[in-house]
């Protein structure tokens, strides 16, 4: 099944960035990749899956078939830098997400930035479900969707992007209020999702609920909010090669553990 999403906090950090090279690593069907392609950006996707590649090519300048856990086989197939790389729901799954980010930063062009958004284990609902014994895995994606190998608070999310060789530029959340409404919204095709960009019900919820319910969020974040969304930058300048950042996170990929929780 193909899943169409938008991060809506991230979207609108970028809805008026135009004339950049972007790399969106996790593209998935490319429907935030689609929106700042329109933009006027050069945009290029990295994807695991074919499926998703099928669709993503349709809707950006270029699109990878890539195991991001298998980080020597990047080097070769990305060209040149980039003015900003997103990282959207997609370092949860990773083995080395630490790993992976200080990888990619020699991909960063001079003054470049970095988006990342992480799942908030702490928020509310899993909160509740732990009162009651629960913390059920899940196949329909979410905080607790099946694939995840790792699971982030507010504290641990910064912790890792700063071990990662990131400082934190800004932080937005994504509200869970109705977390349940928006999972509705993007809910799984059998074949090419529609694009969620012309949804009625996604218009109607970032026009009119979104701001108000994250108003909200921002007053306690780790409790309220569904996601953590990042802009950081390098703390050191990339090397122009990055040779000496590249064995250093392949060396931290190959001795990455399995899943674990980070408090």
């Amino acid at each position: 099944m193909l899943y169409e999403s938008i991060n809506v906090p991230l979207w609108n950090e970028l809805r008026h960035v135009q004339n950049m090279r972007i790399l969106d690593v996790g593209c998935g069907t490319a429907a935030l990749g689609e929106l700042l392609s329109e933009n006027g950006n050069y945009v290029e996707g990295i994807t695991h899956s074919q499926s998703e590649a099928e669709i993503s090519k349709k809707r950006i300048d270029k699109v990878h078939v890539l195991n991001l856990d298998k980080l020597d086989s990047m080097e070769f197939a990305i060209d040149g830098r980039f003015d900003i790389i997103l990282f959207a729901d997609v370092l949860e799954h990773l083995l080395a997400p630490e790993a992976t980010l200080g990888f990619f930063a020699q991909f960063l062009s001079e003054n470049g930035k970095v988006y990342v958004s992480l799942p908030n284990v702490a928020c509310f609902y899993v909160r509740l479900g732990l009162l009651f014994g629960r913390f059920d895995m899940s196949s329909a994606g979410g905080i607790l969707d099946e694939t995840h190998l790792h699971f982030y608070t507010r504290k641990s999310a910064r912790l890792l992007l700063r071990k990662s060789g990131f400082e934190i530029i800004r932080a937005r959340y994504v509200p869970a209020m109705s977390v349940w409404a928006y999972q509705f919204i993007k809910k799984p095709q059998a074949s090419a999702p529609q694009k969620m960009a012309d949804s009625g019900l996604f218009k109607f919820y970032e026009r009119w609920v979104y701001p108000v319910e994250s108003l909200v969020a921002r007053c306690w974040p780790g409790l309220l909010a569904n996601q953590f969304v990042f802009t950081i930058s390098p703390t050191k300048p990339v090397s122009a090669t990055g040779t000496e950042l590249e064995s250093t996170t392949v060396s931290n990929l190959e001795s990455a553990q399995p899943a674990r929780l980070m408090s």
